[in-house]
């Protein structure tokens, strides 16, 4: 691993930015978790409420988080920190072609069913327009979830497989699986993936994984700004 610097830059909540946090934390590599202490655009109407946000935004380069600075270099969009990072973290798999079915998994969860219906119903500001959203978006999960399902266990029918998406060991695509089931029972509804079984034990595994496991612990009070329906 290089001796660079790393400071990840978000809210103070789990989210997006949540996966990554697990990567440093499993590979034992120091970095800088900063947390702007403000809310998000969703939940608060006044730009001039965020003036750290403020300060912050004009140097990300899509003008979202999460981001990633190295050495005073900013690298934004969630897929292309997970896979810079993937693979001196060792999350990466075994070879070239592990390492791409990884970064596809991500790929998928990132741009699914999921993730862009999510992102614009807690932009969605007028409540009934919301809870439209809402149920719209409680349809699609199942399939995501199916789909993700599907992958895992194809890769655990070998007596080799471990109980990873990918090869023998975690990669960046665990990682991301377990932080949708954490999203969709943090903001959307408790219990909704509760028949998905195999990927409920998955999670269970990820989580109980060294580095985060103890991150899990240490982070327990983390903030996620209410139920997005609230």
């Amino acid at each position: 691993m290089s001796t660079s610097k790393y400071r990840l830059i978000f809210f103070n909540a789990r989210a997006k930015a949540e996966p990554i946090r697990w990567m440093f934390a499993y590979a034992g590599v120091p970095f800088e978790d900063y947390r702007i202490n403000e809310l998000p655009a969703h939940r608060t109407a006044n730009p001039a409420d965020r003036p750290e946000w403020n300060a912050i935004k004009s140097k990300l380069p899509f003008g979202v988080v999460p981001v990633l600075e190295v050495d005073g270099e900013y690298l934004g969009d969630t897929c292309a920190i997970a896979r810079y990072l993937a693979q001196p973290l060792g999350l990466s798999g075994a070879n070239d072609w592990e390492e791409a079915e990884a970064d596809a998994i991500v790929t998928f969860i990132l741009s699914s069913d999921f993730d862009f219906p999510f992102m614009e119903m807690i932009a969605e500001m007028e409540p009934e327009r919301r809870k439209d959203a809402m149920e719209r978006l409680k349809m699609r999960i199942p399939k995501v979830a199916e789909t993700l399902e599907k992958l895992l266990e194809k890769n655990n029918s070998s007596p080799e497989s471990k109980g990873f998406f990918i090869g023998s060991t975690p990669t960046i695509a665990d990682f991301f699986s377990v932080n949708f089931i954490d999203v969709v029972e943090t903001y959307i509804q408790p219990g909704l993936l509760n028949d998905f079984t195999v990927l409920q034990a998955h999670a269970r595994r990820i989580r109980d994984l060294p580095g985060i496991k103890e991150f899990i612990e240490t982070h327990a009070d983390l903030a996620d700004f209410g139920k997005i329906t609230s």
